[in-house]
């Protein structure tokens, strides 16, 4: 019995969907580009900061500690795949919730942090 499914359930995750999604979101604006290498000259303060790219060290924390520190008081630090697979993303933001001293939120695979 073959078990690999011909087909791949899962809806369109292109930036051109992303767009047509937010479409009516004024504040918020997409920006393409290798995270954080791209962005090492980003200075302007975020107020969210989602992950779901490189899910291993060094990148991955990488991205944690730059886009960390450019989210807003009061913003949030959140990610996807919060899971027993990914042993880097739930030790990186494990300690950043410790470090910051505030609550580590999960729902299913994604997790969230608000930023003191």
């Amino acid at each position: 019995m073959d078990k690999v499914k011909a087909e791949f359930d899962a809806p369109d995750l292109s930036p051109e969907v992303f767009a047509e999604n937010v479409k009516d979101c004024a504040n918020i604006t997409q920006h393409k580009g290798y995270s954080p290498k791209d962005f090492l000259d980003w200075s302007e303060p975020v107020d969210l900061f989602f992950d779901d790219a490189v899910h291993t060290n060094p990148i991955f924390l990488e991205n944690l500690q730059h886009w960390g520190k450019l989210v807003k008081s009061g913003g949030i630090v959140s990610g996807h795949d919060f899971d027993p697979n990914h042993y880097d993303i739930m030790t990186e933001v494990s300690r950043l919730a410790k470090r910051w001293k505030t609550e580590l939120h999960v729902l299913g695979a994604v997790w969230w942090i608000k930023k003191p």
